[in-house]
This record gives C-alpha cells, structure tokens and sequence, in this order.
C-alpha cells in the first residue's frame, strides 16, 4: 500500500499537478510542493474542508482508475452529483474528461456568443461584484436611527430611481403575505422580495443601484436609501446565520490580479451566493466556456433567502454588506477560469452597524 502510494506521488510530481498546497499561475509554474496529496483518511478529512482544493484534487484523481476509492466517490458526488460525471465547471465538450477539459481552450478567434433571450435570463446579481474601491471607505452608519417603515414607505425617497416600482411593492407584499414564515414579518419578507427581482435596464434595478450606492465613497449617497435599508437589514439580521462554502463569479472578466494573496479586502454591496458548485455551470451564471473568474467563500454570516426570494428555485444565500474577508490562495486551473479561494473574518472595527 505505501509503495503503491509513493508511485502515486512520483507520478503527480512528475506531471507538477495542483495539490492541496500546490498554486499553479496562468504560466503553469509550480510555486509549491507536490508531495502533499492525502493518503489517509486524517489528511484527507483536515484537507476536505478546502473545496477549491477538492475540485483540483478530482482532476488528478481523473487520471487514475480507482473509481472504487471511497475517497473519489465522495468526491465525484459532492462536486458532480453524479458518480460518473466529472465537474462540467472545467469541461468545453461534454464527453471529454476532466483532465483534457481543463487543458482546452476555444480555437483563437471563435467567439461563443449567447442569445439575446439568454442573457436576459441571466442572473446579474450574482455577478454585481464591482471594482474593488481605490482607498479605505468609511464605515456605513446612520441608516440604523431611521424608523422602521412600510416597505412602500420605505422607498419613496428612491422612488423615482427605479422603474415601475409601486407594481414591484405590490407584487413582493402579495407574494409575502403567501410565505413570509414565522421568523420576520411582511413587512421584512417583502423588503428581501423585492430586493431579488431582477429588471433591465440595470441602472433602473433596485438592487444595482443600491449595491452601487454601498460601494460609494461619498457616504452621503446612502441616506435616501436608509429607510429601505433600515427594513432590509433587519430582515437579514433576524435570519440564522449560514456558515458553510459559497460560490459567485463574473463572466468575461479576470480578477485574479485585483485579488492578492494573504491581503484583506471589503466587498461593500451586498453579495449573492449560491451554495452548489455545479449551479455556477449553467449557462444563466458562468457557464463552461470563455473568461470566467469563479470565488470560493467561507463565510460566517450567510443568510439563506430562499423562503423570501422572487427566485426561489435560485437556493440564494445573500452575504450582507461590509463582508471583510482574507484571500487564502487563487487557481487557474483552465486557460479562461480563475479561482479565488477567500474566507471571511473578524475586521479590525465595524464596518457596518447593526439595523437595532
């Protein structure tokens, strides 16, 4: 067994494969050893909760035919739900395996466009990640002085910002009054509705602009949305928090070199998530061809909407404003896909001061 295991590892140095350690930039030049591969269940169980390590762990075991390691398996299923299927995330034709997918690249001059019908059926808040602000922004306070209004109340000073709003209000009142639980009131229910109801153009959409407005410099941009925040905070504050991995990304975009290694960074805007790797494949999020820049999340402070969604089938987990996080390494593993492995911790002060 422990010959078999050294061969193993003599086979991926060899190649210089991603390991656990292992951080390949977009030259393919190996920056760190390759002799930590798991080979026990210890190792394995401490490495496992690295999920980016995970899927590039799958694409080295795709070489091997060892399909009845219980280690693989459980692999294969978490990132594919399927026990055959290697992850499409890396994949350009679909019977191709991993191992070649994450080589290929579309030939030099072929652009893969979608339909004009499927862009607008796009979810373009899990791609509103914005550019990472030039200096250190104040932090957000003020908003939570402001009384707690109706949500119609709520938006009047943004009123003339968004297109067909009251229609919007009445639709999200409706549909909380059906399911807004036990946990928060229409009121609050409505307010995360309304939040997630997507409209073109974007700089008429509710949530754009809000996200646009948190990632402002001038904090004074905010106080006309301090209401509706007033009210959309406090839906958030009042749901458990999440603590698992989650996934966002951007289409045609590289953000690997905004995004350093060891440094900490503040997403301002609020973030959405989903928390199935396998959902960032299809062709209404990052799909599996061209320039995608992919993030993995730990985060501590998640909120699972999906009971308050427009959306629900969307499984959204919504990271709240202020999100100040670590970048624990970043992948290339394909010519056009960049990971960027990040955890969420503690800031060194409030950034964001709670609704009440």
């Amino acid at each position: 067994m422990n010959e078999s295991r050294a061969r193993r590892r003599q086979k991926i140095a060899a190649h210089q494969r991603l390991t656990c350690h292992t951080l390949l930039h977009p030259t393919n030049e190996v920056i760190a050893d390759a002799k930590d591969v798991p080979s026990n269940t210890e190792e394995f169980e401490t490495w496992e909760r690295c999920p980016v390590e995970k899927l590039m762990y799958y694409i080295e075991q795709s070489e091997k035919e060892d399909d009845e390691d219980p280690h693989n398996t459980q692999i294969k299923t978490e990132m594919t739900g399927s026990l055959h299927s290697p992850p499409d995330i890396t994949k350009t034709y679909a019977k191709q395996e991993v191992a070649s997918a994450v080589q290929d690249r579309p030939a030099t001059g072929v652009t893969i466009k979608e339909s004009d019908e499927e862009q607008n059926k796009m979810h373009c808040r899990y791609f509103d990640i914005g550019t990472l602000p030039k200096q250190t922004l104040l932090p957000i306070t003020g908003y939570n002085k402001t009384p707690l209004m109706s949500l119609e109340d709520a938006i009047q000073s943004v009123h003339h910002l968004i297109d067909n709003i009251d229609v919007k209000v009445k639709v999200a009142k409706q549909n909380a009054q059906q399911r807004h639980g036990r946990m928060l009131s229409v009121e609050e229910s409505a307010a995360i509705q309304l939040y997630t109801m997507e409209a073109f153009p974007l700089d008429r959409c509710l949530y754009y602009i809000l996200n646009k407005t948190l990632r402002s410099a001038n904090r004074r941009d905010l106080i006309p949305w301090f209401p509706y925040l007033k009210l959309l905070m406090t839906a958030l504050w009042k749901l458990p928090p999440v603590r698992r991995t989650v996934w966002r990304g951007i289409k045609n975009v590289n953000l690997s070199e905004q995004y350093q290694e060891g440094q900490h960074y503040t997403w301002w805007n609020l973030s959405s998530c989903t928390e199935t790797l396998t959902v960032m494949q299809t062709p209404q999020f990052l799909g599996t061809e061209g320039l995608r820049t992919l993030f993995s999340i730990e985060c501590e402070n998640g909120k699972e909407i999906k009971e308050y969604s427009y959306l629900e089938y969307e499984n959204e987990i919504l990271l709240p404003p202020a999100l100040y996080f670590e970048v624990l390494g970043k992948l290339n593993p394909a010519p056009d896909l960049y990971i960027i492995h990040i955890r969420q911790i503690v800031s060194p002060y409030e950034l964001i001061c709670p609704p009440f």
